[in-house]
């Protein structure tokens, strides 16, 4: 094993640790975003174009659906922190429930309809570009641990 080859390990560990993370952060965001965006459909606010019809019901039916897309992405972000990486299926699925629900309120709201789809590709690419189980633990030479066999020297590999 080379000198290099720990560092490279290491470096590589902690950029998967860190793309997790901002997946958890970005589902946080888009956890916040959703929430307001349910709570003021909901609330029949002003902030929707008024003559806007939708193919799937009336919009205070899906900002319910907002709202408790925006509660689990909010659990399964909180969980991605503390690299519980088992959930990044749940995670997955409620940004693509998100991206259909986002295309289906869109009349009420082209743009931010459309930021918040293009956020939820950018998490959705975090999530499974980077964010994958980490590498094995590369380890020096003279760094052993208690459950790994000790090199005799007769090992049928090359070292």
């Amino acid at each position: 094993m080379s000198a290099a080859a720990p560092s490279e390990g290491y470096r590589v560990r902690r950029h998967v640790r860190h793309s997790v993370a901002l997946a958890g952060l970005l589902l946080i965001v888009l956890a916040v975003m959703n929430g307001l965006d349910g709570i003021a459909a909901i609330a029949g606010s002003r902030v929707f174009v008024a003559s806007a019809v939708l193919v799937f019901g009336p919009l205070n039916a899906w900002g319910w659906a907002l709202l408790a897309i925006a509660v689990v992405q909010a659990g399964c972000g909180v969980l991605l922190l503390f690299r519980i990486s088992s959930v990044r299926w749940l995670a997955a699925l409620t940004i693509v429930l998100d991206i259909f629900t986002q295309m289906v309120v869109m009349p009420s709201y082209p743009f931010w309809a459309i930021m918040i789809i293009g956020v939820n590709i950018v998490a959705l690419y975090v999530l499974f570009a980077h964010g994958g189980s980490a590498p094995q633990e590369v380890l020096a030479p003279d760094e052993l641990r208690p459950s790994m066999p000790r090199d005799t020297g007769n090992l049928p590999y090359p070292r």
